[in-house]
């Protein structure tokens, strides 16, 4: 593990142990055992290893291609990657995925805005990529029988997933919040 991920989640760690305001920056340096020059090198800030963490997720789809791969529909392919980022958001904890939120909020919606073309909806990474030549796939075999734009049926369900997400972490995670979005999957694609 490299400084950076070790930086990353230690802090994750402590976020979901003590919540992220209670968290300063001289603990994440000592749970990962660096200096604050260590942290600053990397991070200008701790939401900084909020997105970091995030971004982590995204990439990391990597290690459940095999298994995406097994399947020869592409819309359970796709269920399949939102599947794999849920599950790694809802770890998280409803307090630390709220916390994503205030600092996305503070920073003017980097990430969370599905109308924002850097967000990591719009062809930022090649997750979001590879979904959109899922959802074209899926609708060449009607698998996908809605007929809008691959790009708008992305938009519209990250902006639900933005949506549950937000009433879930508000909501205390009180709900399977999962379960709903697999609904909204349904509704959608």
């Amino acid at each position: 593990m490299d400084t950076k991920e070790k930086i990353v989640n230690s802090a994750i760690v402590l976020f979901k142990e003590m919540g992220y305001n209670q968290v300063s920056i001289p603990k994440i340096c000592e749970k990962a055992g660096i200096t604050k020059g260590t942290f600053y090198y990397y991070f200008q800030n701790k939401g900084e290893v909020i997105y970091e963490y995030i971004e982590q997720i995204f990439t990391d789809y990597y290690d459940i291609l095999p298994e995406i791969l097994k399947s020869s529909s592409p819309r359970e392919q796709l269920w399949m990657l939102f599947d794999y980022a849920f599950d790694n958001i809802i770890a998280l904890t409803p307090q630390v995925l709220y916390a994503y939120y205030q600092v996305d909020i503070k920073n003017n919606l980097q990430q969370l805005s599905p109308l924002t073309k850097d967000s990591f909806g719009y062809y930022a990474n090649r997750y979001s990529k590879l979904q959109l030549s899922l959802i074209e796939k899926g609708q060449e075999c009607n698998e996908i029988r809605n007929d809008k734009e691959p790009m708008e049926l992305y938009q519209t369900y990250q902006a639900i997933v933005v949506g549950i997400g937000l009433d879930w972490a508000c909501r205390k995670g009180c709900y399977d919040e999962k379960k709903v979005l697999k609904q909204m999957f349904d509704v959608v694609f």
